[in-house]
């Protein structure tokens, strides 16, 4: 059974996105900000809320999520140092992505550290 929770937390999300996704329609609107580390905080929030064990998969998963929190979160400065940690941030999310689907085994003879 599912935590009850976990269906507001990704009804959050989903209402925190559309939010987002309207606000950035309407430049200049002040409910882009906090709607968009909504969504990204209710992305985190769910797999934790859902109270699986954590395994290799799941936590390189998690991790990209983190990350992806972090990137969106760095890409709201408008600098162009913002941008580049946005987008480093993104990159090591995008990284932990690749190892998550990377099986334990092949992960270890690539060399990647990991497993």
């Amino acid at each position: 059974m599912l935590p009850p929770v976990l269906p507001v937390l990704a009804s959050l999300a989903c209402v925190a996105c559309v939010v987002a996704l309207l606000a950035a329609l309407r430049r200049g609107s002040p409910g882009r900000v906090p709607a968009k580390l909504a969504a990204s905080a209710c992305f985190v929030a769910v797999p934790l809320a859902g109270g699986a064990a954590f395994g290799r998969y799941e936590g390189l998963v998690l991790a990209g999520l983190v990350l992806g929190a972090f990137g969106d979160a760095a890409l709201l400065g408008k600098s162009r140092r913002a941008l580049l940690v946005g987008l480093l941030f993104f990159l090591a999310g995008h990284l932990a992505y690749v190892l998550a689907f990377v099986p334990e085994s092949r992960a270890s003879g690539l060399g990647l550290g990991v497993g």
